[in-house]
């Protein structure tokens, strides 16, 4: 792309703030885990279920931009936030739970029996430790 086809505000400033699109209709909940209680959202519908998982410094409202591109190609778009982060509980010491146990018992609480993972930085360590103990998948 040369600089002719950049609209000149682009230019003139690029640290500008892209607008956070329109939202797709989704519920927030609470999610009564094993130990702990996690904060979510959830487009719902019978589209293919994408799991967001957040990153160490962020929450299940990092994902403004990707849920209605998610939720406008089909898929039902879910996002949770682990313990310690907006609108879930944090943990305690004498329980802090695992991110691979929360998410493993949150699918579960789901009713999810297949889903697709998307994730940044952190958020990339809990599934493929789920899938080891809990689906003898290594």
């Amino acid at each position: 792309m040369t600089n002719e086809n950049i609209q000149s505000t682009e230019l003139d400033r690029p640290m500008a703030p892209v607008p956070i699109p329109e939202q797709a209709p989704a519920k927030d909940g609470m999610a009564e885990l094993s130990g702990t209680r996690l904060g979510y959202w959830d487009t719902g519908g019978t589209g293919e279920p994408v799991v967001f998982l957040h990153p160490a410094s962020g929450s299940a409202l990092i994902w403004l931009y990707q849920q209605p591109v998610f939720s406008g190609a089909g898929y039902r778009v879910i996002a949770y936030s682990r313990r310690n982060y907006y609108n879930s509980e944090p943990a305690l010491d004498e329980n802090p739970g695992t991110g691979s146990e929360d998410l493993h018992n949150f699918i579960e609480f789901l009713g999810l029996k297949r889903f697709h993972a998307v994730s940044s930085a952190a958020g990339a360590a809990s599934p493929p430790i789920m899938l080891c103990p809990i689906r003898n998948a290594c």
